[in-house]
């Protein structure tokens, strides 16, 4: 059924192209109906990369209406797009939709399963809608992908805090420990001293305490 869907939409979008170039050949000739025909194809393909390329820079800008205009576009034109897919999903979780970002991001996954940034991206997406059971699959897969990312293993570990997953979520804290920026460092101390605290070590919890607000400390000075 959806396979006779498509195949009537794409019908009823190239029925009037190819009356065109049925005109052209009878008065212009095949030769150039041919180049016409060419040109035609190049500019479909050229114009949604064109769409995509102006959309990601809106984003990035942060105007978002004009990003959540053009990228809608792009998805209904290359709906197998990854990068258009999850710049929308992107789009409408910095806009407060997360319900609307989370269809887009998991379609996002299933065209790109090697992304830690969709991966990432859908978790925040999950852990925004409250379902942090569902969120943990996601960041841990973006942990697993980067490792080195300074948020990835961060998001992972705080969720598995949050889920009570003590244990699990101190392997996690010491690879975010690992990618951490400088000035990023503070917080993830924190986070790793109140996890050490759950765990019933008030040593350990004590020394990221301190190194936490060394760190911001240090970074004040600098600054």
């Amino acid at each position: 059924m959806a396979s006779g869907k498509r195949q009537r939409r794409i019908f009823a979008t190239t029925e009037p192209v190819l009356i065109c170039l049925w005109w052209l050949a009878s008065r212009c000739g095949r030769a150039r109906v041919i180049l016409v025909f060419l040109g035609l194809m190049f500019w479909g393909s050229f114009l949604p990369a064109q769409n995509l390329r102006d959309g990601i820079l809106a984003v990035e800008a942060g105007r978002l209406d004009d990003a959540e205009r053009i990228l809608s576009t792009v998805v209904r034109q290359r709906p197998d797009s990854a990068d258009a897919n999850f710049y929308l999903g992107l789009v409408h979780l910095r806009a407060g939709r997360a319900d609307a970002a989370l269809p887009l991001l998991k379609r996002a996954v299933s065209l790109s399963p090697a992304s830690a940034r969709v991966w990432k991206t859908l978790g925040l997406v999950t852990t925004s809608r409250g379902d942090l059971d569902g969120a943990a699959p996601a960041l841990g897969k973006a942990c697993e992908l980067a490792p080195n990312d300074d948020e990835a293993c961060y998001y992972f570990a705080r969720n598995l805090h949050a889920l009570g997953r003590y244990e699990s979520a101190r392997e996690q804290f010491e690879k975010a420990l690992r990618a951490a920026p400088k000035q990023m460092l503070p917080r993830v101390h924190r986070a790793t001293a109140l996890n050490f605290s759950a765990l019933g070590l008030p040593a350990e919890a004590e020394r990221h305490f301190r190194e936490g607000g060394t760190t911001e400390r240090t970074r004040g000075a600098r600054g």
